[in-house]
């Protein structure tokens, strides 16, 4: 397998161990005259051999040293050994066009090995081990005889004897803790294992992608390894690569594998659908989402978002156009954590004197982070940068007695909010809020104007606290002079409180303390050096929910795809310009020809504010989109893997076709959707955003909903980008 390379080489070692002037011919000098021919380097140059690689052997083209004395495995169960002394240099390179690979050796002729050979080797070398032991033993009893003989003739010690003896002894030690060599024609053979297995997941998955008979695709899984095709998952359990072949066999797919191994242990491969976590719950196994209707749903992406759908026969389907994200005060104050997020819809249509003609009773159902009973699977359906991503369930019953069994909902929930922040009590305070800046604006005398008859003042007098003594401890609601001061904080700052006029305070109970402001104008003048802490003021929300029937056939199917943020953005001004990247994430709902269910997804966005003589345009691109199991999205075949790091043709890709000057208003509208799914145009969509953050500067964020559909797939989601600064900044 290995072959000299480097014949100079050769020829100047062989002349420095010879002592011989130079190699090759021509006529040599006679008697003393000097040899011109400069003498050879003391150190040449290591020597160069061929080295013919297995196939399979995953070893990258470029140069892989080996230490002297090491050996490494490859990936097809075969072995490399360095021999040494000196570290051996291995080179590797691949033929664009054959695909065939082959290697070079410097440093020592690097010794190629299999599993078989190695053991082989290994029993040989105990094999010569105890045949040395047995011979040592041998000698030992032949020497004891002697001795013995000679002893009994009285010319020999008693010690001599005893040494004789003892000789005997440690040799059947050795030679006793050294297997007895195996019986002939031991040596292992590396023999073929084969077999083949069909169920019906197999089927489900593979059908569509191999519709007629004789269809087939083949890869191969390294030894203890797993491969993901179509969502099933492949396991290689033998100590050799195993090779796939899932054919479609008079319209039944079978999945065929092949590999070695030694002394005919049979390998083994196994298929199996991996569990979705939205679709099984081992903690509560009576909550579980029923498999949807690809029809239903097919139907709801078919219509544009926010707008009902069309009853499709035979069940009926409707997308939801009321969903309201609550508990994040999106609109005021704000929240300090996710814990008091809720989703209303008409998520349950499982309700009295419903069906597909009727509206859903006013305000819906409602669920909420405390029904998360699938919080520990949200590492499935996590996306990167969203710290606070939920999985929500709710199995509504058959509350309305109508015997259809009930629904069950699952929601898919992000957001980028950040943990509350101490800002001074200052000036500047009032310009740090989204939506309440009046609640902190400083008059001239430094004190902050309080109207309880303001609209959304309740949220306001609930964080103002009072300290009152004396009688009034008795009561739960007493007035207060005008132009009195009190003692209290204010959003937890410390200060004084003024009444100007009308002014009244309560509590929720008698001798508790302190009182909260209920009536009249005041005044709050902080201490010095005074904080506020203050939520998250620039936050983005997102996500998807899917209600699913236990009548499929029959029952109704909902949609709904949501987003929202704390500081929603103003008009662009003209002063804003250039150019800025949004990446994040997106999730929904999917129709891929048979199957369908929630995915996630990933997003990127780019913002063109333009100039004063170009009009500012926002496109962007969703792709990588995942299964709620975190299979990817699309037709996985060993030519064309749906794997975004090789950018395989059958990968799911929304290109969000951006339209001239539809930045302006901070409120977007798309020109349309483009891509593919599985190498297929979609045929239709559309997509709408809103840029969230500070006016004046670059927005933080941007957020929207997309669907785009074709004949047999579709999706429909919701999609949230957070602002990417350039490098340099």
């Amino acid at each position: 397998m290995s072959m000299y390379k480097n014949l100079t080489t050769i020829c100047a070692a062989a002349a420095l161990a010879l002592g011989l002037a130079a190699c090759g011919g021509g006529g040599g000098g006679s008697g003393n005259q000097a040899d011109m021919t400069p003498p050879p380097d003391p150190t040449p140059p290591p020597m160069e051999y061929d080295v013919a690689l297995p196939a399979g052997h995953g070893l990258a083209d470029g140069m892989t040293t080996i230490d002297a004395g090491e050996t490494v495995m490859l990936s097809s169960g075969t072995y490399l050994t360095c021999p040494g002394p000196g570290d051996c240099t291995l080179t590797v390179s691949t033929d664009g066009v054959t695909g065939a690979s082959s290697a070079s050796s410097t440093g020592g002729m690097v010794a190629i090995t299999t599993e078989a050979t190695r053991m082989a080797a290994a029993r040989e070398a105990e094999r010569q081990l105890h045949l040395e032991h047995q011979n040592t033993l041998s000698a030992a009893e032949t020497e004891l005889a002697r001795v013995q003989a000679l002893y009994d003739a009285g010319d020999a010690t008693a010690n001599e004897l005893a040494a004789a003896q003892k000789a005997v002894d440690d040799a059947m030690m050795l030679a006793g803790n050294i297997p007895p060599p195996p019986p002939p024609d031991p040596e292992p053979v590396v023999v073929a294992a084969s077999g083949s297995v069909t169920h019906d997941a197999l089927q489900d998955a593979f059908i569509g992608v191999l519709p007629d008979p004789g269809d087939s695709d083949s890869f191969v899984i390294p030894a203890g390894g797993t491969a993901v095709r179509q969502g099933v998952t492949f396991a290689c359990n033998s100590e050799r690569d195993c090779t796939i072949t899932v054919t479609n066999s008079l319209d039944t797919i079978v999945a065929t594998w092949m590999s070695y191994d030694v002394d005919a242990a049979e390998a083994m491969v196994v298929a199996s659908v991996p569990a979705d976590p939205l679709l099984m719950d081992p903690l509560h196994p009576d909550l579980t989402l029923n498999p949807s209707n690809v029809a239903s749903v097919q139907a709801i992406i078919d219509v544009a978002i926010g707008a009902p759908a069309a009853d499709p026969a035979p069940e009926g389907a409707r997308t939801n156009v009321n969903t309201a994200i609550g508990g994040l005060d999106l609109d005021g104050f704000g929240v300090e954590d996710m814990s008091k997020l809720t989703l209303t819809s008409d998520l349950d249509v499982n309700v009295a004197d419903y069906d597909s003609t009727a509206t859903p009773p006013t305000g819906g159902s409602t669920l909420e982070v405390p029904r998360d009973l699938r919080s520990e699977h949200a590492d499935r359906t996590a996306l990167d940068g969203w710290a606070h991503s939920k999985v929500l369930f709710a199995d509504w019953g058959d509350t309305a007695g109508s015997g259809d069994g009930g629904y069950e909902t699952a929601a898919l929930l992000y957001s980028d909010h950040e943990a509350p922040t101490a800002e001074a009590f200052d000036g500047d305070l009032a310009g740090k809020l989204a939506h309440r800046g009046s609640w902190f604006t400083l008059n001239a005398d430094g004190a902050v104007a309080i109207d309880a008859a303001a609209a959304n003042a309740a949220d306001r007098l609930a964080r103002t606290e009072l300290t009152v003594g004396g009688a009034q401890l008795s009561t739960l609601s007493t007035g207060v002079t005008d132009t009195s001061t009190h003692e209290g904080t204010y959003f937890g700052a410390s200060g004084t409180y003024t009444c100007t006029t009308g002014c009244t305070i309560e509590r929720e109970e008698t001798g508790t303390v302190p009182f909260n402001i209920s009536a009249g104008t005041w005044t709050f003048t902080p201490d010095a050096d005074q904080t506020v802490t203050i939520p998250d003021q620039d936050y983005m929300v997102f996500g998807a929910w899917l209600t699913v029937p236990d009548d499929a056939d029959n029952g109704e199917h909902r949609i709904g795809v949501f987003y929202d943020g704390m500081r929603e953005y103003g008009t662009v001004g003209v002063d804003l310009e250039g150019t800025a990247t949004y990446t994040g994430g997106a999730a929904g709902v999917y129709r891929d020809r048979t199957a369908s269910g929630m995915f996630t997804a990933d997003a990127t966005l780019t913002a063109d504010f333009g100039d004063e003589t170009a009009q500012g345009m926002l496109s962007g691109r969703i792709d990588n989109f995942r299964n709620s199991n975190g299979v990817f999205l699309g037709t996985d075949t060993a030519a064309s893997p749906n794997d975004p790091a090789t950018g395989g043709e059958n990968d799911w890709v929304v290109t969000l076709t951006g339209a001239a000057d539809n930045t302006s208003t901070g409120t977007v509208t798309g020109a349309g959707v483009a891509g593919s799914a599985d190498g297929v145009a979609w045929t239709g969509g559309e997509w709408t955003a809103q840029f969230y953050g500070t006016s004046g500067s670059t927005p933080s964020g941007v957020a929207g909903q997309f669907r785009a559909m074709s004949a047999e797939r579709g999706v429909v989601g919701a999609f949230g980008a957070m602002h990417q600064p350039p490098a340099d900044e």
